[in-house]
Formats: structure tokens, sequence, C-alpha cells
């Protein structure tokens, strides 16, 4: 099976793993979700690194002129839960279109330790001078409290972690024919456990430029490439640097009997580990509007984060197991020794060619 740090989780369309352990926090989700979109299996043709078991991309709700909008919940649930989550959105005239989020978030948890306090919120700008150009400002912020308490088997009362994060994001299109985006995310994380205090910054940096275009009637051409940097300071890893070039392109064709061709190519070039070649084959059916059927064939591959770069793991197969069965000796005494290790007779003097240590030896246990 697949873990979830095999899964590409998107926010609009930008990476959202971290960087430094490749998990994600569904708690650091921005409260404006208007729908996810899924696939399944291997894309990292079409979505780069760590798309190996699928992708997860969360849309947010755009701001719209012709629909200003206006929302607060509150909601109270078991183990002292309470989340609070408030919406404004309006138009600004012709041009602009600004909206806002925020949430709120606190729990006692299930166990103890398990206790949660968090806040989301989110400002964004919708600028549209044109009928074909559009832009998009937006920052979030994150910050959140909260105790870790361990598997069952091995309780872990005391140990609590901050975490903040600040995403600046902007890209501008062009009547769906080209885009540019960007995105800067600073994280900081201070955790607190029975094996010592660490807190760590990263710097996430990303820009896409992407460019579609239609050769022929049925024939649909999308190319483009990204450049990603992360720059992380840790009282663990120390300071570590990870950048990685990508280039991509992405065909479709319409094909008789309703069918839908799909060849997707994605090169990736990093200063860590080896470049990477992905492709991705699909092929749609869909002779009616509630029957569709899909099959794709994709090369997939997960890169490695921060933490596996620095603290690397390597077990290779073939594995091999051994019965081992531990004791305690107790001499109630033992022999005695000299600072050499020579075994001492009863007037005190060495034996010759004789040695002890360990548990055989005086001094130890009584």
């Amino acid at each position: 099976g697949s873990s979830s740090t095999d899964i590409l989780y998107l926010i609009d369309g930008l990476p959202a793993n971290s960087a430094r352990d490749g998990g994600f926090d569904l708690n650091r989700l921005p409260p404006d979700i208007s729908r996810v979109e899924i696939w399944r299996g291997p894309a990292a043709g079409l979505y780069g690194a760590n798309a190996s078991a699928g992708v997860v991309n969360f849309i947010t709700r755009q701001p719209q002129r012709e629909k200003p909008y206006s929302r607060i919940r509150y909601q109270h649930e078991s183990y002292d839960g309470r989340e609070l989550e408030g919406s404004f959105s309006r138009g600004l005239g012709d041009l602009a279109y600004p909206d806002a989020y925020g949430s709120w978030k606190k729990t006692q948890g299930q166990r103890k330790n398990a206790d949660y306090d968090g806040v989301n919120y989110s400002f964004a700008l919708k600028i549209q001078p044109m009928a074909n150009i559009s832009s998009h400002l937006r920052y979030r912020y994150f910050t959140s409290e909260n105790g870790n308490p361990g598997p069952l088997s091995w309780p872990t009362p005391n140990d609590r972690q901050k975490d903040k994060q600040q995403d600046y994001a902007a890209d501008i299109s062009y009547g769906g024919l080209a885009g540019l985006s960007i995105l800067r995310r600073h994280s900081w994380r201070t955790s607190v456990s029975e094996w010592g205090f660490s807190e760590s910054h990263t710097l996430d940096q990303q820009v896409e430029l992407l460019v579609r275009q239609r050769l022929l009637s049925g024939l649909n051409l999308t190319a483009g490439s990204a450049y990603y940097k992360t720059e992380d300071q840790s009282s663990n890893l120390g300071n570590t640097m990870l950048d990685r070039f990508s280039a991509f392109v992405g065909q479709e064709v319409h094909l008789p009997y309703s069918l839908l061709g799909s060849l997707n190519l994605r090169y990736d070039r990093t200063s860590a580990y080896p470049s990477q070649l992905s492709p991705n084959l699909g092929l749609s059916w869909n002779p009616i509007t509630p029957l569709a059927m899909h099959i794709s064939y994709g090369r997939a591959y997960k890169a490695p984060s921060l933490v596996d770069l620095n603290w690397p793991v390597e077990i290779y197969p073939p594995y091999y197991g051994f019965v081992v069965t531990c004791g305690i000796t107790f001499t109630f005494g033992g022999l005695r020794i000299n600072a050499q290790g020579e075994v001492q007779d009863t007037t005190d003097a060495s034996i010759p060619g004789l040695y002890a240590a360990g548990e055989l030896v005086g001094g130890i246990f009584y």
C-alpha cells in the first residue's frame, strides 16, 4: 500500500506538501474550499514529484463580481470542540474583487495531550483589467498549538508543538492560453519532546509558466516549465537547500467514437538526486453522459524530503531474521581483575594468560 506522503496535495494547483518531511497537515487547508479534484494512480507526468499514488487538488472559492457573498458559522462538537468560520466577498467596481476568509478551531481531543488550537485565514484580490486578462493575489496565514499524544503503545503526554505558516501567491493568465504563477511560503515549527527541543524555519519558492495552444481541430497542446527551491534552517538538520527544475509537455487528441486520448511527458532535474523522466498515457471513453471509462499508464516517483536526504536510512533486500534471547547473570561477587583486565588469584597476583570483562567481574552486580 501507499502512505499519505505518496499523495501530492495541491491548493489551487500549487504544491502543499511539506518539503521538509513530505507530509501535509489537513488542518492547514484554507477555509474557503469550493471543490476537490482527485486523480488516482501515478501522475508525475502531469504534476511532477510525489504524485506516485495520486493527486488531490483543493480549489478555493474565487471572487465574483456578480455574486457577493457573506457567511458566518459556529459549531460545537464533542470533546469540547469549537469551530468558528467567517467569509466575506464583494466587488469593487468593474476591475477588482476582494474576499476574506477566516476560521478558528479548538478541541481537547480524545486522549490526554491531544488538544488543538488553530487559526487559519486568507485575503484575496482578483483584478481583471480586460475580459481575457486576469490576475489573482492571495495571502494566507496559519498558526496552531497542539499536543502530540504519540501512539497508544508509547504515549507521549508531555510533547508539544507550535506551527506557523505564511503564503504569498500571485498568478496572471491570458484567456486560458498562458499563465504565470508565483508562490512564496514561510513555515516555522517548534517542538518540545522527551528527546529535547527543536525548531525550524523553511522557505519554499516556486515559479511556473504554462502555455496552451490548439494546433488543429481536436488537437490541444500544453507546455510549460517550473522552478522550485526550498531552504531550511533547523536545530536538528542545520542549513539545507534543495532545488528542482521541471519541463513538461502534454497533448490531448479527440478521437472518433467519443474517445479522448492524452499523452504527457515531464522532466525533473534536481540538485540532490537523479533526474527523472515521467510519462503518462490515458484514454477516456464517454459514450453517454452518465457513463465514462478511463484507462491510463503512468510512471511516478517520490522525491526525498529534506529529512530523508539528511537522515538517510538505507535498507536493501534480502532481509534476514534471527531469534535472540537475552538474559542477565548475577555473579554476587564475580572475579577480581586489575586495570589491565587480568584475573587475580586469592593473593591478588595476576594469573598469566587469563582475562575477564563484563558481568563476570566483581563490582558490577552484588
